[in-house]
């Protein structure tokens, strides 16, 4: 993609209250991530400095300047799910998928990330794979899905 077509694929959020926000949306919904090269064509067109874009792109974690992995599978890690055992499901999925909490697959198959609440506190432990929020989560959830 060029920079012309970013500045093109962005223009319309602009004028926009949180502008940024949902240009940056709309590439990673677009793209499923934000190629670090698209970052000199919002900040001209956001008329901010790459350093502000990039900083915007790292604070957020649904923001990504990198492919995602084919599945994506978020745990919990939140007060609540750790009371409800998440710190034990945490670790059989480790050593299911052979990953450590914040790392990805080398074949890029899966990546095994935190998130600090998915709202489903009174049912937890919890986890979202590929968008999908799941309530009393158990290794089997990961299984079921990625084999």
């Amino acid at each position: 993609m060029t920079s012309e077509e970013i500045q093109t694929l962005i223009q319309p959020f602009v004028e926009r209250i949180g502008g940024l926000m949902h240009a940056l949306r709309h590439i990673t919904l677009e793209y499923g991530y934000i190629d670090s090269g698209f970052i000199p064509a919002i900040a001209d067109v956001f008329n901010l400095s790459q350093a502000e874009i990039r900083g915007v792109i790292s604070f957020y974690h649904d923001f990504r300047t990198e492919p995602p992995a084919k599945h994506r599978v978020r745990i919990c890690q939140a007060e609540a799910c750790q009371a409800l055992g998440t710190r034990k499901l945490i670790s059989q999925v480790e050593e299911h998928l052979n990953l450590s909490m914040g790392q990805a697959s080398k074949d890029g198959a899966v990546e095994l990330k935190p998130v600090y609440c998915l709202g489903l506190c009174s049912v937890g432990p919890s986890m979202e794979i590929d968008g999908q929020l799941i309530g009393r989560a158990s290794l089997d959830h990961v299984r079921g899905v990625i084999e």
